[in-house]
């Protein structure tokens, strides 16, 4: 929570004096908010600060602190609570402060705690942070909109009740958050512990990703949403790869991952608007590697029972760049109702195209599929109009076309192989479900793990999804890998060019080096693996200025075992068992060509197989890809 974001009042970096002892009583400064968690302002994957998660805690007083206030954290089952040093206070109107810390630094899948003392108030609670982009890890997240309408409160906390035991990490909210207007005073109406007990418990350990939707600006121009919730304000080149129009404020339209799923939010308040946004938002999914697509916004495309078949430009203007870009899963509200459409594949004329496909279960890539989950706590709407639900439309329900409809939620469960989309009642009951079926992909990146030279930074993917993330050696060092103990696991090694030292670590962590040792000389390129097929990888190498290979089977120094001559000046080294002898040799990718030669033998010859592999200047990678015994490049 940022000046840059709030935009008004003031800022004071106050010292956190410890125990909350002495100044004003809590009465004459009350919180107005318990202590509740957001995002923040977190980067995307691939910018700075992204190998580590965040987290900021927000509350809320009736006035300036004049009290001692002091947070803490610490990773659970810590012996040490961490004290934070400042503590932002962001002046509000009607007198309001809004109080915040950011954790940063925090490993991904975690779980840890924390403690605000407020005067003579202590909140205490613990959450777990998001998975790492890639993560294949399952996950559950909640999605609904049109929620906390003081005229119905109690359906709401039904629905929060019922999304604390749905198994949900997190929830996605589609707008219309605050009813009537979006004030602060209607968005206190989500932390009242008399009225919404359920909600407090779910937001002092759960972060909820808030789209903007009409009620959120009926007043102040959604000035109550942005000092409820705290998103990313994507900036190009530096923590986003394109930046939302301008004409927006921050935090209407961001991104954010979570696991093997990439969620892109947009405000869809101003459709005149929808253009430009369709161009960010092109810009953001084309970036984004994920698994899975997801798109949130507030007012549905098309498909909801208060309006005509007919498309609008705002349908127009968005579908076909989501399909380009291979969105799985819209997500919107606004309609208070529920329902989804077939994949939608495009328009013509005035009419949506889309795969006419009955069993619920639809394949990936076929279209983009939308939910209208606008049941969020308001009363479900007498308002079906004749012809509804529309061709598009695969299932719908509203009060006086479904006598099943009922307020509750999206629970959608993300895995590798599908999303499944529940339709869940208040009362815990699956109304209805549809699935999303991924096409079966190979699972090479089991096999694959990132070093990052330029900082130190191993990423490695388990063959069960979970991912380690851990720094080894300095800037500048040539990453290796390999089972330098002869336990059956890899793990990190480098090779530092500037003092011809070798690096080894038989654990996937942080932390120094278990071998080191002298080996070759200035210029020649390190390379791994098991030379003599008894199950522990030793180092080589390769001296490009001779084309001369250097084997040696121990992790010391000493001399070479074998030495030979394969290829010319130049050429890049790479090893793998080729033939499936279970012993490693040397293979050559001439990058100026895009030639790569194999030999089966540790002696001086030509090699035993040859073939053009890429184009100029790719690397090459070898491994046992579909697990024959057999090393193969890529």
């Amino acid at each position: 929570m940022t000046s840059k974001k709030r935009g008004f009042g003031f800022i004071l970096l106050a010292l956190l004096l410890g125990s909350a002892a002495g100044g004003a009583s809590a009465d004459e400064h009350s919180l107005i908010r318990e202590p509740y968690l957001q995002l923040g302002d977190a980067p995307l994957v691939g910018y700075a600060g992204s190998h580590q998660d965040q987290v900021e805690v927000i509350w809320q007083s009736n006035g300036t602190p004049l009290e001692p206030i002091s947070f803490h954290y610490r990773r659970s089952n810590s012996d040490s609570w961490t004290q934070l040093t400042s503590i932002r206070h962001d002046e509000l109107t009607e007198g309001r402060v809004n109080h915040s810390v950011v954790l940063k630094g925090l490993d991904f899948d975690t779980r840890y705690e924390y403690r605000v003392e407020h005067g003579s108030s202590v909140y205490t609670a613990d959450f777990r942070t998001r998975l790492a982009s890639g993560s294949a890890k399952p996950f559950v997240f909640a999605a609904y909109g049109d929620s906390t309408d003081p005229r119905s409160i109690e359906l709401f906390n039904q629905v929060q009740s019922a999304i604390n035991q749905s198994g949900a990490s997190f929830a996605v909210l589609l707008g219309d958050n605050a009813y009537p207007d979006g004030t602060h005073a209607d968005y206190d109406n989500r932390f009242r512990r008399e009225t919404v007990p359920e909600a407090l418990i779910w937001n002092r350990s759960q972060i909820d990703y808030a789209a903007i939707g009409n009620h959120d600006v009926d007043l102040q121009g959604g000035l109550g949403f942005r000092a409820t919730f705290s998103n990313p304000i994507p900036i190009a080149g530096e923590t986003a790869p394109a930046t939302p129009p301008a004409a927006f404020p921050a935090e209407h339209n961001y991104s954010f991952d979570y696991g093997m799923a990439h969620f892109t939010v947009i405000d869809s308040n101003t459709k005149s608007l929808t253009e430009e946004l369709a161009s960010w938002a092109a810009a953001d999914l084309a970036a984004s590697h994920s698994r899975w697509k997801i798109v949130v916004l507030h007012h549905p495309v098309t498909g909801a029972p208060d309006r005509i078949a007919t498309l609008t430009d705002y349908y127009k203007e968005l579908i076909p760049t989501l399909v380009e870009q291979g969105v799985d899963l819209l997500l919107a509200g606004h309609s208070h109702s529920y329902g989804w459409t077939y994949p939608m594949t495009g328009f013509m004329g005035d009419q949506p195209t889309f795969v006419l496909d009955t069993d619920r279960r639809y394949e990936e890539d076929a279209g983009v599929i939308q939910v209208i989950s606008g049941v969020g706590g308001t009363d479900v709407r007498n308002f079906a109009r004749p012809g509804w639900p529309h061709p598009v439309v695969a299932a719908g329900f509203a009060s006086d076309a479904n006598g099943r409809a009922e307020s509750g939620f999206s629970r959608v469960t993300v895995s590798k192989e599908e999303l499944k989309v529940d339709y869940m009642a208040a009362d815990g009951d699956v109304i209805d479900s549809f699935s999303i079926i991924a096409e079966p992909e190979p699972d090479i990146a089991a096999k694959l793990g990132l070093a990052n030279p330029a900082t130190g930074e191993w990423v490695l993917r388990h063959p069960d999804g979970a991912i380690d993330r851990f720094y080894f050696g300095n800037p500048g060092d040539k990453p290796l890998y390999g089972d330098w103990d002869c336990d059956g696991t890899s793990s990190p090694g480098m090779y530092r060019e500037s003092n011809g030292f070798v690096y080894l670590k038989n654990n996937n962590t942080t932390g120094p080096a278990d071998v080191d040792f002298f080996f070759g000389m200035d210029g020649d390129v390190p390379i791994a693996g098991d030379w003599n097929g008894d199950g522990c990888d030793t180092i080589s190498i390769y001296r490009q200025a001779l084309g001369a290979v250097f084997i040696s089977n121990v992790l010391r120094t000493a001399t070479a075992e074998t030495d030979y001559f394969f290829g010319n000046p130049q050429d890049r080294p790479f090893s793998g068992d080729f033939d499936g002898d279970g012993i490693d040799t040397v293979g050559l990718h001439r990058e100026t060509s895009g030639l790569a030669y194999l030999r089966n033998e540790h002696t001086t010859g030509p090699a035993d197989i040859e073939f053009f592999y890429g184009v100029a200047n790719d690397s090459i990678i070898a491994a046992d890809w579909n697990s024959d015994g057999q090393d193969t490049v890529g």
